[in-house]
């Protein structure tokens, strides 16, 4: 691998050409296993996709398209076979669940994933601010790429990249612009999702319980009710020596019960319900893009903080001070259409 990325600095373009052939036919075979040097081959073709030899990008694209296949099929679960041991993976042990009363098996630490996206958001960070057109495509293609495999959850990384992404907004190529655009749109569509299905967890894990609780209460009340049926029984037969009558303490099918069924498992896992999304610091990009001459760019933000406020309105406070002197800025702004979302949102500060 080293020898053939060295040869994508070469001066000559033949040279760099037969390096994206060489560089294909070992990315086809190796498949999964190419992963491992992502870093070095996205930073190549952040480069190559610009070249200035027409023959050297198409190649390029070529060879783009095949690691974007690769990615989307292995990055989430793919381990490199130098990271696996020589025998079979097996359970440790086992671990009887003292609540639940099932038995758990513990499998040795998860190995490590060929692809790592941790590593890869510093060089994605350094990149993005590119200026070429043809770059800034090239990117906006690889987060539509990696934002579309859920396991890997690029949502969580957003301010790493958001400030930049915004600024293609006001690219020279209408293309740049119309993909941003759509781009920005769609993280903000997942942004709310993945809110409605955390709220929607908090919500069923309160009703659980509140109904457990309930129950308890309610069980409370029948052992409660039991005894005093117990102790009354007793005293009636120990004066009157009629028949002693045992109460049912069995306790009943309350409603509380009825209701936890209809209630989700706690155990279940709903793709989207763990995702961390840092709002504080979307809100402060966000505010500090109104601020640009492009307006595009103010009503994208715009559009962003009517959204998050809904979101996450707790969120807002420690920016008040900030928020409000830009907005006084574009509250009256020549364009009605940015002029209505700018008194839009601080109607919703107020409220």
């Amino acid at each position: 691998m080293h020898p053939v990325l060295a040869c994508f600095g070469d001066q000559d373009s033949m040279v760099r050409y037969f390096a994206c052939e060489a560089l294909y036919n070992i990315a086809k075979v190796s498949k999964g296993e190419i992963l491992v040097y992502f870093n070095e081959i996205f930073d190549v073709l952040c480069k190559l996709v610009a070249d200035v030899d027409i023959s050297v990008k198409n190649a390029a694209d070529i060879l783009d398209r095949l690691i974007k296949d690769i990615t989307s099929e292995k990055a989430a679960t793919y381990v490199s076979i130098l990271s696996k041991p020589s025998d079979i993976v097996v359970p440790t042990a086992k671990i009887l669940d003292q609540r639940t009363g099932k038995t758990l098996q513990v499998y040795d630490p998860q190995l490590p994933r060929a692809f790592s996206l941790s590593k890869f958001i510093p060089l994605l960070k350094e990149r993005m601010y590119a200026t070429n057109p043809y770059t800034r495509m090239f990117l906006v293609s690889w987060l539509r790429l990696l934002d579309s495999i859920p396991d890997l959850e690029l949502i969580s990384y957003l301010p790493s990249f958001l400030d930049a992404l915004l600024t293609y907004l006001n690219a020279s190529l209408d293309d740049v612009r119309v993909v941003t655009e759509n781009f920005l749109k769609l993280l903000l569509h997942e942004i709310k999702r993945i809110s409605e299905i955390q709220a929607m967890v908090r919500e069923a894990k309160e009703k659980r319980q509140q109904a457990l609780l309930e129950q308890q209460q309610q069980q409370q009340q029948q052992q409660s009710q039991s005894q005093s049926q117990l102790q009354s029984s007793t005293s009636s037969a120990g004066t009157t020596g009629d028949q002693q009558v045992v109460p049912n303490l069995e306790p009943s099918h309350t409603g509380a019960t009825f209701e936890m069924s209809m209630i989700p498992d706690e155990g279940v896992y709903i793709p989207g319900q763990d995702v961390i999304i840092d709002y504080p610091k979307i809100i402060d990009i966000l505010i500090g893009s109104l601020d640009s001459s492009d307006e595009l760019i103010q009503m994208m933000s715009l559009e962003w903080l009517l959204t998050l406020i809904e979101i996450s309105p707790d969120s807002f406070v420690m920016f008040m001070p900030k928020l409000l002197s830009v907005l006084l800025t574009t509250i009256y702004h020549p364009n009605h259409q940015l002029q209505a979302m700018t008194i839009d949102l601080n109607n919703k500060l107020i409220s």
